[in-house]
C-alpha cells in the first residue's frame, strides 16, 4: 500500500503546485500589463500636452509661453523621431513669431508631426498591451485544461486504485458477515498493493470459514 500512498500524495502535491503556478504567473502578468500601459501613456500624454500648448501660444503670438512648451517638450522625448521635429520647431519659432508665414507654417507641420509621433507610439503601447494580455490569457486557458486533465486522471487511479479496492473490500466483509462465507476479493488492472491486500484478506477468510 506505501506505493499507492506515494502515488496519491504524489499527485496531490502536483495538483497545488500546478495551482500556485497557475496563479503567480496571472498575477505577474497583470503585474506586467499595468507598467507598460501606464507608464508610457502618461509620457507621451505630457508631449502631446506640450504641443496643445505650443499651438495655444502660437495662436496668442505668446513667444514666452512658446518656448517653455517646447523646453517641456524637449525634456520630455520618449520617441527616437521626435528629435528631428523639435529640431525643426526650434529652428523657425524666431521666424515664425517675427511675421515670416511660411516659418509658421512649417513651425504648424513640426507641431503635428511631433503630436502624430506620441500617439502613434500611444496605440504601438495599447496593441503592445493587447497582445501580451491576449497572449498571458491563452497561456491560463491551456494551463488550465493540463489541470483539467491531470485531475481527470487522479480521479481515474484514486476511483481505481482506492475507491474501488476499499469498496470490495467492504462489500467482501459485509457479505462474510451476513453469511456468505464464499465472497472473496477480485478485481483486474490492480496494483501491486492493492493485489497484496486482496490475497492477504482472502487468505484470511479461507481461514476463518
Amino acid at each position: 500500500m506505501v506505493k499507492t500512498t506515494q502515488s496519491v500524495r504524489f499527485a496531490v502535491w502536483l495538483l497545488i503546485s500546478l495551482n500556485l503556478l497557475m496563479a503567480y504567473g496571472s498575477i505577474w502578468i497583470f503585474m506586467r500589463l499595468a507598467p507598460v500601459s501606464g507608464e508610457s501613456n502618461a509620457r507621451n500624454l505630457r508631449s502631446l500636452a506640450s504641443c496643445e500648448k505650443m499651438l495655444t501660444a502660437l495662436l496668442k503670438e505668446d513667444a514666452a509661453a512658446f518656448s517653455n512648451s517646447l523646453e517641456e517638450a524637449r525634456n520630455n522625448v520618449t520617441e527616437a523621431d521626435e528629435t528631428s521635429a523639435l529640431d525643426m520647431i526650434g529652428k523657425h519659432q524666431t521666424a515664425a513669431f517675427s511675421g515670416d508665414k511660411a516659418a509658421k507654417n512649417t513651425l504648424l507641420e513640426a507641431i503635428t508631426q511631433l503630436s502624430e509621433i506620441n500617439r502613434s507610439a500611444m496605440e504601438t503601447a495599447a496593441n503592445k498591451v493587447i497582445r501580451f494580455g491576449t497572449a498571458g490569457a491563452w497561456s491560463a486557458v491551456f494551463m488550465a485544461l493540463i489541470m483539467l486533465l491531470l485531475m481527470l486522471i487522479f480521479k481515474h487511479r484514486l476511483m481505481q486504485n482506492v475507491l474501488h479496492p476499499l469498496q470490495e473490500i467492504g462489500d467482501v466483509l459485509d457479505a462474510n458477515c451476513k453469511g456468505d462465507k464464499m465472497r472473496r476479493c477480485s478485481g483486474t488492472d490492480l496494483s501491486g498493493d492493492i493485489r497484496h491486500i486482496y490475497n492477504d484478506l482472502n487468505d484470511t477468510l479461507d481461514r476463518t470459514k
